[in-house]
């Protein structure tokens, strides 16, 4: 079975959200974050040579 045009363009649906869009984006900054704050960690860390003060 073949789908004509006229009935694709009835089709409702199988767009994404804008609430997944921004669930994705926020997702994808909190992991640069959390990958900023690993980095500058380290960096201290090598650099102190402790953890806590």
């Amino acid at each position: 079975m073949e789908i004509e045009k006229h009935e694709l363009i009835t089709i409702n649906g199988g767009a994404y959200s804008i609430g997944t869009v921004i669930n994705a984006v926020t997702k994808i900054i909190t992991a640069i974050l959390d990958l900023g704050r690993t980095v500058g960690s380290s960096f201290r860390y090598t650099r102190n040579r402790y953890m806590c003060r």
